[in-house]
Parts: C-alpha cells; structure tokens; sequence
C-alpha cells in the first residue's frame, strides 16, 4: 500500500529544498520504501523526484516501480525529472517512459 504522508515531511541533511511530496510503501506494517520531491521554484514547470529508497530484502519485488508510478500519476501533467544515481538504473527508469538526457538525469515529459 502506498500512503501519501501529510505535514511535516522530511528533509535531506544540507537541502534547503522543501519537500512537497512524500509517499511511503507499506508491507505488512512496516514501511519497506519511499519516495520524496517537490516542484521547483516559481512556475518551474517540472517536479523533481529527489529520492526513491527500497529496503534491500524489498528489492526487485515492484516497491519502487509503484512508488515511481504514483509520483506520475499524482504530476501527470508536468514535466518530471530525477537522477539515476546508479547507471543500471536507466533501463529500469526507460521502462516506465523516462528518457535519459545529456547530463544524466532521467527526464519524462506529460503527454500532448
């Protein structure tokens, strides 16, 4: 199950970034992974996923593939971007409509 967590949500140590969105994947009561971002500056037009974490015994199961479909559809009509900080990443971000661009970032546009 995912939830989205209301309120406080967290910060990453130094970012001075709000966080607009945080989503949680529960299993069997306990949170296995989540997901975190925000759109940036004034009319940015993207959101940028900052953090997508699955617990390791969690790993390959469809945890971060749902949490990175709900960031989509909750920002379904804006430009979303996030960096695969791991280069095996990239197929699994293709995978879900992302294209990679020039700096590395994983970029996926709303549908016309």
């Amino acid at each position: 199950m995912i939830e989205d967590v209301e309120g406080e949500t967290p910060r990453l140590e130094g970012d001075a970034r709000p966080t607009q969105f945080f989503y949680v994947y529960e299993q069997g009561g306990a949170i296995v992974g989540w997901a975190l971002g925000a759109e940036r500056g004034n009319d940015a037009g993207y959101v940028a996923v900052d953090r997508v974490i699955v617990h390791p015994d969690h790993r390959r199961c469809g945890v971060a593939r749902a949490l990175v479909e709900r960031v989509l559809a909750d920002h379904a009509d804006i430009e979303v971007l996030m960096a695969a900080w791991d280069p095996e990443l990239v197929p699994f971000y293709e995978s879900l409509g992302f294209r990679e661009l020039e700096d590395g970032t994983m970029s996926k546009s709303p549908p016309h």
